[in-house]
């Protein structure tokens, strides 16, 4: 019979293993079935987790549970048409825009050339 372990590198497993622990607290937590998990659980889950969570952490996880729900034989209800929909918000709403460096004003750079000696460079 093959075990987890063996899917995973040492640090990969130590990830996922966490992932689910987190999954399994949520589910004692509010009383749901941890395996399979019910796409309403799975959708409560991500919403809690999109709180204080990034887009890139969240399909981390939702991978581990994937992989567990694969492993075990169970049907993973992330893959339903809702769920997909769930994700696209998501990632739009917790996308990071880059932060724009300021621009240089005319007055800056006569402060800049003031300090600088350009005979000696």
């Amino acid at each position: 019979e093959a075990t987890m372990g063996q899917y995973f590198a040492k640090n990969s497993l130590q990830n996922v293993l966490s992932h689910l622990r987190q999954l399994s607290i949520f589910c004692v937590t509010f009383s749901e079935q941890f395996l399979p998990v019910s796409r309403n659980t799975l959708l409560g889950f991500v919403e809690l987790l999109s709180r204080t969570c990034g887009y890139d952490h969240i399909q981390h996880v939702l991978s581990s549970i994937k992989f567990l729900h694969s492993y075990t034989g169970h049907v993973y209800p992330g893959d339903s048409f809702e769920f997909k929909v769930l994700l696209r918000g998501l990632r739009r709403k917790l996308a990071r825009s880059p932060k724009q460096a300021l621009p240089i004003t005319p007055e800056m750079l006569i402060l800049m050339y003031q300090h600088v000696d350009i005979t000696h460079p």
